[in-house]
């Protein structure tokens, strides 16, 4: 009866995208949640006793699935499970099955007087590289910083660590991608006007001069990398990874695919 229900509550508010929902509702079990599906993998939560599957631990289970942008909650969980909740995101995107949550107008009184965010994302500020869209999330779930080359300065820093901190985000991701502007400005030497960008960007530069491959791919990967590793240095970051509140790891964004690369 809930299949049908669900398949009925799809009809009236998602008409134009019915055979990617019927594709998805098709394969849920009876009472699938996204957010407990991912505990249930890492063994944080015991199988229903009568059915044997994931128990859905929101009450309202069509604002669980965040049918046409309503409000869906991201329970506090271990950095772990805060990244597979993204990544699942990512693959809803990809496969073309995004379910756009939290982002009516239930999400924006809920978030008014306060955030939550359960991930940091520190990006490019590339026009096609929107961690909202590609990793499909909504109001308050993300707490973007965005620089040419994903690249870690004092005010990026104080930023991430604003969120860590009192927000309490449980998953940093830096995020590069395919084909970025600033890390090939500075391949090829054409660093007029974003030196502070540059300088940061050149130990990659340097790192991938006698790699095997294509050497700006080589290089964006590489800049990720010490970005995570700069970071994971951190006093304040470090401490937190060190009592397992937090957890950092760097991404590649394909622009063909749309999928993102854990690296």
């Amino acid at each position: 009866m809930q299949k049908i229900f669900l398949l009925l509550c799809i009809l009236a508010v998602y008409p134009n995208n019915l055979k990617s929902w019927f594709l998805t509702a098709s394969a849920l079990p009876h009472n699938f949640c996204p957010h407990s599906r991912l505990a249930y993998r890492q063994g944080q939560l015991a199988p229903d006793k009568n059915s044997g599957e994931p128990p859905c631990q929101i009450p309202n289970f069509s604002s669980c699935l965040g049918i046409n942008g309503v409000s869906q909650k991201m329970p506090r969980q271990n950095p772990q499970i805060a990244l597979e909740y993204l990544m699942e995101g990512n693959r809803r995107f990809t496969a073309d099955l995004s379910t756009h949550p939290n982002r009516a107008v239930e999400r924006r009184q809920e978030t008014a007087g306060l955030q939550e965010p359960f991930a940091v994302i520190l990006g490019c500020a590339d026009s096609r590289v929107s961690p909202e869209i590609i990793f499909d999330q909504g109001i308050g779930d993300l707490f973007v910083v965005r620089v040419a080359g994903n690249v870690m300065g004092p005010i990026t820093l104080d930023s991430i660590e604003y969120a860590a901190l009192y927000l309490h985000s449980t998953l940093i991701m830096v995020l590069g991608h395919e084909n970025c502007g600033a890390v090939s400005a500075v391949l090829q030497g054409n660093t007029k006007d974003i030196e502070n960008v540059a300088n940061l960007i050149q130990p990659a530069i340097e790192e991938s001069k006698h790699q095997k491959g294509d050497r700006l791919e080589n290089a964006i990967r590489d800049n990720v990398k010490n970005v995570v590793k700069d970071l994971s240095k951190t006093p304040v970051l470090s401490k937190l990874i060190a009592e397992k509140k937090i957890k950092i790891v760097g991404g590649y964004y394909n622009f063909h695919s749309g999928e993102v690369e854990l690296l």
